[in-house]
This record gives C-alpha cells, sequence and structure tokens, in this order.
C-alpha cells in the first residue's frame, strides 16, 4: 500500500523489528507527525515499545538512517513514498536491556 491521504493524516503500512525475534506488520494511520507516530506504537505496545528506543530505516544507498525529530520523520517518508512497506528497526541505547521487556535480565553481584 502506498502512502495514502486519510481525514486524520497519512497511512502507511511498517514492519517493525523490535529485535531478533520479534517482527510486526501494522498500517497506521495519521503518521504524518512524529509525535503521532509515537503515541501510536506506545498505545498499540506498551509492554514493548520505550520512546527512548532508537528507530532507524534503510535508505535508497543501504544506509541506516536514524530518525530523531520531525524533519527526519518527513524525510523518510519521502524517500520511501513508493514502498508498500517500510522496514524500521527499533534498537536500544547504550543501556541495553532496560527498554524491551523481554531483554536480558541484569545480575547484580
Amino acid at each position: 500500500m502506498q502512502r495514502q491521504q486519510q481525514a486524520g493524516g497519512v497511512c502507511k503500512t511498517f514492519k517493525l523489528f523490535f529485535a531478533t525475534q520479534d517482527i510486526r506488520r501494522v498500517t497506521l494511520d495519521n503518521v504524518a507527525t512524529w509525535e503521532a507516530f509515537h503515541q501510536q506504537l506506545i498505545d498499540l505496545y506498551p509492554h514493548t515499545y520505550h520512546p527512548e528506543l532508537t528507530i532507524r530505516y534503510k535508505d535508497d544507498e543501504g544506509d541506516l538512517i536514524s530518525m530523531t525529530c520531525q524533519h527526519e520523520w518527513e524525510a523518510m517518508l519521502e524517500a520511501t513514498h513508493d514502498q508498500s512497506t517500510v522496514r524500521l528497526l527499533l534498537i536500544e541505547g547504550p543501556n541495553q536491556g532496560k527498554y524491551f521487556k523481554d531483554g536480558p535480565a541484569v545480575v547484580t553481584q
């Protein structure tokens, strides 16, 4: 499905890669803003998604591009406008295991 204009904004299909074994496919409406996208992920995946995860997509040159603001979000929508499904990688930052609910257990000694 290509990017479509809905009454609430842009509609787009994403494959969300939370971890190697946790891949979700979802069509979201009203993703015209970075903030709306974040809120929909929080609503859909309250036990999996944390807003401090880094979100990346692969551009047409094969580079992984991080998104952190509205400007970068709009650049991704434009760069992927002809893709039926956009693959997004949700990557833990320096505190690995802290954000994913099923992340590795922390052992204290």
